[in-house]
């Protein structure tokens, strides 16, 4: 099977497309599994902030074509289910 990149060279994405995933991978990292809880209330604050500048994670989300409000909403609900508030 052919992956998307093989299919069509023009989905690759760019540097800025790879770098900012990796941001959000790393923040939705930190927010489950850090051992630092510094580090995993900072992540998980920055996940449901409401704030839109570049950089944000709405902002990521956006240009990555991810529904910030969805992602808001999973994150909440895993840290509800495992009886954390979401470090407030």
């Amino acid at each position: 099977m052919l992956s998307t990149a093989e299919r069509s060279p023009e989905l690759l994405p760019t540097p800025e497309v790879q770098v900012w995933r990796a941001v959000l991978k790393l923040a939705v990292l930190d927010a489950r599994k850090s051992n630092e809880c510094h580090r995993r209330r900072n992540a998980l604050a920055w996940l449901q902030s409401d704030q839109t500048g570049i950089g944000s994670a709405a902002w990521i989300c956006a240009h990555l074509g991810i529904d910030h409000r969805a992602l808001r909403k999973i994150r909440c609900a895993q840290f509800v289910r495992n009886g954390k508030r979401g470090g407030k």
